[in-house]
């Protein structure tokens, strides 16, 4: 009868230890930071930090129906091949090494055909927005000043 039970016990414990170890990582990577967006012509210069997570593997960046990847050793994309004066919205997605993946942090930008920077800022649980630009009061082409006139504001 002891052997019975040091045999039930032995098996409980080999038992529980496989459980242990089938656990598998449900938990996705943290999300970008620090993102900042330079409008160009036709394109977008997003950079952000990325997070320190040790199985960060890579970012999704889903906008409209197309879908890039930044390793994790990029913290920049120029996204090319837009329409002047529409606006995109762009999601970061960070993903593990095993797959799983962060709640979305969201920016929004606008092309034009002169160059702009844009801070990103928090405007809600993940949620990033334009704020005023960075841009020159004026601007030189072939030798001539021109002045720039331009709605500087925030977007939501």
């Amino acid at each position: 009868m002891k052997k019975f039970r040091a045999l039930l016990v032995v098996l409980a414990l080999i038992t529980w230890s496989c459980e242990k170890e089938n656990e598998v990582d449900k938990t996705p990577p943290a999300v970008v930071s620090g993102i900042a967006v330079s409008t160009m012509n036709s394109s977008v210069k997003i950079t952000w930090t990325n997070p320190g997570d040790e199985d960060f593997a890579k970012i999704k960046i889903v906008y409209g129906n197309n879908t890039i990847e930044a390793t994790k050793e990029e913290t920049e994309k120029i996204i090319t091949d837009l329409e002047n004066g529409s606006e995109y919205t762009f999601s970061f997605i960070t993903v593990d090494k095993l797959g799983n993946e962060s709640e979305p942090v969201i920016i929004k930008a606008k092309p034009d055909k002169y160059v702009t920077k844009t801070n990103a800022i928090p405007v809600a649980s993940g949620t990033y927005s334009r704020i005023k630009p960075i841009f020159p009061s004026t601007i030189t082409i072939n030798n001539s000043q021109y002045k720039r006139i331009m709605e500087a504001g925030g977007t939501q």
